[in-house]
Order: structure tokens, then sequence, then C-alpha cells
């Protein structure tokens, strides 16, 4: 079923917006997937409000994850998911296993990429509430669509 609502994106990421964060996608768990997923996320606050390209955020990404949204806990976007730290890279570098660190374009960048192309973006206005994680999941399924390529 495609999507019936458009996603709001955050009016501004705030340093309060780093407490609670989601990313609702489509990960392949080594099967094709019908069923979107709500992974739990969180990052350090202060990356959220970043004009870098790029935020990193503490939460699990598996292909299929890419194009996802990064959702404060109020459902709105705060980023797409674009990738996850690269493991095997990471440790034959530093030594270091990194686990669980995904990688989103940031707000910002968002924001200019679609200024760039005359679209308006729907921002949330003012204070919404936190919702608990079966309704963020619900809300989410409005506007978050499987797209994939199949040979």
């Amino acid at each position: 079923m495609p999507p019936a609502a458009v996603a709001a994106f955050s009016a501004a990421p705030a340093a309060s917006d780093g407490a609670r964060l989601a990313v609702v996608g489509y990960p392949a768990y080594g099967l094709p997937t019908r069923l979107s997923t709500l992974s739990p996320a969180h990052v350090d606050p202060i990356r959220l409000s970043t004009a870098s390209d790029r935020v990193e955020f503490h939460g699990e990404v598996r292909h299929g994850n890419s194009g996802s949204p990064l959702l404060d806990d109020a459902g709105n976007v705060l980023g797409i998911v674009h990738a996850t730290i690269d493991t095997p890279k990471v440790f034959r570098a530093t030594g270091k296993r990194i686990v669980d660190i995904g990688v989103a374009v940031s707000w910002s960048a968002v924001m200019r990429f679609l200024a760039i192309h005359s679209v308006t973006p729907i921002l949330a206005s003012g204070e919404q509430p936190a919702l608990d994680p079966e309704a963020l999941h619900a809300k989410s399924r409005r506007f978050v669509a499987q797209i994939g390529c199949w040979r």
C-alpha cells in the first residue's frame, strides 16, 4: 500500500531532539521484507544542529535502511539515512570495533537540497508530544514506502 501522507520535517533540530530517535525502513535480514521496522536510535544532541552534510548517530542500520527517515520522537524527519560505518575498515585502521553507528544526510543538507530544487518542505509547527514506539511506527507507515530494484 503506498503512503497516504507526506512527512513533516522538524522545524529546526534542537539540542533536546537527540534524546530519542528512530529509523523506519525496510532492512533485509537475509530475506526480502514486506513490512517496515522501527529501530531506536540516538545522537549527541549538538550533532543534529550541524551545518555539515552528514550526522553520525547510534542505531542499527542494515541493508534496506538507506533512504529511511531519521525521526525525532514526534515522528518528524531530522535526516535521511545514508550508510553505516564500515566496521572492518575502521578495525583494520584503528584496531577498534565500531558497531551500530549510522550516517544520515543532515537536516541542514536536506533543507539546502530542497531549496536548490525549489521544493518547500512541510515543517512541524509548535511543540509536539513524544510518541511511544508503537504510535511512532504507526505514524511513519503513512509516509514511508519501500522502493526496491529487482533484476
